[in-house]
């Protein structure tokens, strides 16, 4: 776990680079180096007690999924494209939280408004092509199969032209949301997240196991 949390930030710089010279030609303009702003945000959110839309949209495997066949779990929902910096930035930080959570009663939602699927599977495959050496690569592969839809508690979808987005409310990515076990949101984090971190990973179970309690007392 350690290697993990340890990998996040210098993963995440890389990713961004790789798409960058490999996805979107456009972005090589950009003479900056990259930087891990998913590891400068606060883990602040908005809270919510709405109930979340449904949705049906493609898997990166073609199958349709629809939120709602994970009624029963809690869901992180987060929009995100290849163009977004940000977003890049923030897809290894999902990748460490999917492995410290996968024994909890948690799946991830990851939703593309890229128009076209070939834009991700040239970042998944580019990072397969060009991973890191030594204690990095585990997370390397890991942020490649997640977003590929090859991690059992991420499901990858797309959203071409970000309908859906647009009826959750976001306009601007990344942007997440973390809906209960009834299907209702309960919170909103608007932009990147460091996600991977102790702190993350400590603030979605704490939100988790508080909702768990309050509703076996009100049960009860």
């Amino acid at each position: 776990m350690n290697k993990w949390l340890f990998g996040v930030t210098v993963v995440a710089a890389a990713a961004l680079l790789v798409a960058a010279i490999l996805v979107k030609p456009a972005f090589e303009s950009r003479t900056e180096a990259p930087t891990d702003t998913a590891g400068s945000s606060p883990m602040d959110f908005v809270s919510l007690d709405d109930a979340a839309k449904d949705f049906e949209l493609p898997a990166m495997d073609g199958q349709k999924v629809r939120l709602s066949r994970f009624r029963g779990k809690w869901v992180l929902v987060n929009f995100w494209a290849t163009w977004c910096p940000p977003c890049l930035d923030e897809l290894p930080h999902f990748a460490a939280l999917a492995r410290a959570l996968e024994k909890e009663p948690l799946v991830m939602v990851l939703v593309s408004v890229d128009e076209n699927r070939a834009d991700i599977e040239k970042l998944s495959a580019a990072m397969k092509q060009h991973p890191p050496a030594g204690q990095l690569a585990d997370l390397w592969k890991a942020t490649s199969d997640m977003i590929g839809g090859r991690i059992p508690n991420v499901v990858a979808l797309l959203d071409p032209g970000g309908s859906v987005s647009h009826a959750w409310g976001t306009s601007k990515y990344p942007e997440t949301y973390l809906v209960d076990p009834q299907g209702r949101r309960r919170a909103r984090f608007i932009g990147p997240k460091p996600w991977g971190s102790p702190r993350a990973i400590g603030k979605i179970k704490e939100m988790i196991g508080n909702a768990t309690r309050g509703s076996a007392a009100a049960s009860r």
